[in-house]
Parts: structure tokens; C-alpha cells; sequence
């Protein structure tokens, strides 16, 4: 699954790596809201985090991942609870891991976004 987070890095002139100590308490945050958003069906193993560009919506950070994603044959689960437009959190299952993009919901729509790439793997 690590390879897969490594595969589809979006780092380029618009999106750059986050140092996480330099940002922990934005990375905690998301952190949590992917933990809760998971309602205890997966933990994250690990994460990769990035500064999107302002302009750059949700929509085409999700959709880029999704299409990635699609070319693997990985695709992603709708869970019940999840509400679009409020939760910036996918999830694609491989398994018993998975993969998942998140967006930090008190991300500005014109600074930088804080976005996740996550390992999950299923709880026990």
C-alpha cells in the first residue's frame, strides 16, 4: 500500500510536501478528522501530507485520486454516513488495507489546502 501512496505523489509547481513537526497541530487535526471520519473501520498506519494551492478545489484533488486510483483498479467506497460537500475524506479498500485523500475541513479556499495521503489498515 506504501507503494501506492508513493506512485501517486502529487508534488509539482502547485502542491508541495509538508514537514509534519513544522505543521502538527493542522496534521493532528486532520489527523482526527479522518480517525472519526473512519468510525473505527480502519486506522491509519501512516501519511504523507501536502500543500495544495488555493485554487485547487477539493473536487480536483478527489477526482485526480480517483482516476489514479481507477487505472490500478482500485476503486473507492461510499460509506453510509458519508456526506459530500461536508466530509473531504475517500477511502479506496485493497484487502485489509486501504488507501485514503483527505482534505483538513478548515482549509482556506484561498491559502494553502492541508491534505493527506493515508495507509489505513482494517480494525480487528
Amino acid at each position: 500500500m506504501a507503494d501506492t501512496v508513493t506512485a501517486i505523489s502529487p508534488v509539482n509547481e502547485h502542491v508541495q510536501p509538508v514537514d509534519a513537526a513544522t505543521a502538527s497541530a493542522d496534521v493532528a487535526a486532520l489527523d482526527a478528522e479522518v480517525t472519526a471520519f473512519l468510525r473505527g473501520r480502519y486506522t491509519i498506519e501512516s501519511a504523507s501530507y501536502y500543500h495544495f494551492a488555493g485554487e485547487i478545489p477539493w473536487v480536483a484533488i478527489a477526482k485526480s485520486v480517483q482516476n489514479q486510483m481507477r487505472e490500478k483498479a482500485i476503486e473507492r467506497v461510499v460509506f453510509d454516513w458519508n456526506n459530500p460537500g461536508y466530509d473531504f475524506v475517500e477511502v479506496y479498500p485493497q484487502g485489509k488495507s486501504a488507501f485514503a485523500v483527505a482534505m483538513y475541513t478548515k482549509s482556506s479556499r484561498s491559502k494553502q489546502k492541508l491534505v493527506g495521503y493515508f495507509v489505513l489498515s482494517a480494525a480487528r
